[in-house]
Formats: structure tokens, sequence, C-alpha cells
């Protein structure tokens, strides 16, 4: 019996926009853009526990993402991998518009979103296993 296709999802996978045609079964599913397996819904869970004890490494207040600000970024990612970022800027919007900016120009992935604080993850090709927030926390 063929499944029927019911909607198509965009999303981003490895910086390139991909489109996928999903099953109608497959709506529930749905989170960020991504259909999500039970694996991935737990591989987050664990990622926000991993992220839960982690104090912000930098902190983005009222110049936004100036250079320096991306370099440090940039350094944290590549050896952390699972940073946690501390946003001082004043209402929720601009705190919305400030990660999505974030995510996009660093090119990581939000895994959460509480109050002032974000956790944005980018997996490292060569990750330090004496850095590495995964792989220390396993």
């Amino acid at each position: 019996m063929p499944s029927r296709v019911s909607f198509a999802v965009r999303f981003r996978m490895r910086g390139q926009m991909c489109r996928m045609l999903a099953p109608r079964e497959a709506r529930a599913l749905l989170y960020l853009g991504m259909i999500m397996s039970k694996q991935t819904n737990q591989d987050i869970k664990q990622l926000r526990a991993i992220g839960h004890k982690l104090k912000p490494v930098v902190t983005i207040a009222g110049n936004g993402l100036s250079e320096g600000v991306y370099s440090e970024l940039e350094r944290a990612l590549v050896d952390h991998e699972l940073i946690k970022v501390k946003l001082a800027a004043g209402s929720r919007e601009n705190r919305a518009a400030l990660a999505r900016e974030l995510c996009d120009r660093t090119g990581a992935a939000l895994v959460q979103s509480i109050g002032n604080v974000v956790v944005i993850l980018r997996r490292s090709a060569k990750p330090d296993p004496r850095l590495s927030n995964l792989i220390r926390a396993v």
C-alpha cells in the first residue's frame, strides 16, 4: 500500500536548504522544520541536560554581535561544541532576533532558549576530548 504524501517539509542541513515530501502521519513528529525520530528527541533532551550544567561562555550586550564577540563564539564552538550564551538584550523579540542572527552567522543549531540564555550546538570535525562538552559529559 503506497503512502500518501500530504505536505513538503523544508529544512536546513549542513548549510544547505533541503526539501522532503513527508507522509501525513509524520506531522506530529515535526520539530523546528525537521522530522524527528524518538532517538533525535532523546538526543535533544540529553543536550539540554548537558547544557543545563554549563555556565555562559559569552555575554552579548548592547553592541550586539560585534567582530570580537563573533571570534570568541567561533573559538568556543570549535573547542566546546555545545555552549551557553547570555543575551543581555532588552525585549523578548530582540533576544529572539539576536539568537537567530547568532545561529545563522555561526552555523550553529539552537538547542534551547530560556529567558536571557540560549544553548547552541555546532559539532566539530575533530573534537578535542579534553575540551568538548559532549565527550566529557558522557
